[in-house]
């Protein structure tokens, strides 16, 4: 969607991928997923402002923020993990959204 609207602006639309980050650990996957996610909900606002009239590429900002917000606060419950320390061991807790 977004490389036609790219492409009906008159612009060419990159082919080329973002480098990508290694993890082993799955805490540490999904917190590069929530930078990634953070990144294009800001990168979608940018262009949304950017879009003052353009009423049908706003649309399609909106709906991909949406998209990607719903994204961040999924990652954002998966990581929610705090650990109380007490005498005699840890604990560790979720927080229930």
């Amino acid at each position: 969607m977004l490389g036609e609207k790219i492409a009906a602006f008159g612009g060419l639309p990159t082919v080329e991928p973002a480098p990508i980050k290694q993890a082993l650990a799955l805490e540490e996957m999904l917190q590069q997923d929530l930078e990634l996610e953070r990144a294009a909900v800001a990168a979608y606002y940018e262009v949304m402002r950017a879009a003052k009239e353009d009423v049908s590429l706003r649309h399609m900002m909106e709906g991909l923020i949406e998209t990607e917000t719903t994204s961040v606060e999924e990652i954002e419950k998966l990581l929610s993990l705090n650990t109380v320390k007490t005498e005699e061991r840890e604990i560790r807790l979720k927080k229930m959204a």
